[in-house]
């Protein structure tokens, strides 16, 4: 039995008794793509700034600077075709999914890896230079790739 509460229609959500899981709209899921791949982004780039402050390094910026420029790069042509992919996958579903289960199996091996590998990478003998402006490029790459997710949420339709 599905019960909707007042503020269902604000939130697009409605919890499945059955289940006592929260199913949820397309416009939430995506917010929550786009909510998602911001933060971690974000997160991402402000460790590497933290981090590239305290290095003693002279060339610090420049290769920060072309960490950013591959990052937006890879966002553009990648992470965009990744962001689409979901977001269409999202919207062929249609409202009333549970929240996460627009990210098909594949994808959260694939998150999982790319946690492990992080871990790795900030515990390994590689120089701290390397590793930050890794983190650099790879949070403008989720930055810039969650502006087609965005674009969805808002206007409603495929942006690229």
């Amino acid at each position: 039995m599905k019960q909707t509460t007042p503020d269902s229609k604000r939130t697009g959500s409605s919890v499945d008794r059955r289940k006592g899981k929260l199913k949820v709209s397309t416009k939430f899921q995506i917010g929550l793509l786009g909510t998602v791949w911001s933060l971690v982004g974000t997160g991402l780039v402000l460790a590497a700034i933290l981090h590239l402050v305290l290095l003693p390094e002279p060339n610090k910026w420049l290769w920060t600077a072309i960490a950013a420029i591959g990052g937006l790069i890879k966002g553009r042509y990648v992470i965009a075709k990744s962001a689409h992919r979901l977001v269409t996958r999202i919207k062929d579903r249609g409202d009333g999914q549970y929240p996460w289960d627009f990210i098909p199996p594949k994808m959260w091996l694939l998150i999982a890896l790319m946690m492990f590998m992080g871990f790795m990478l900030r515990h390994s003998s590689m120089m701290p230079l390397a590793i930050w402006s890794i983190y650099t490029a790879i949070g403008i790459a989720l930055l810039t790739g969650s502006i087609l997710v965005w674009k969805n949420f808002w206007q409603g339709d495929d942006q690229e």
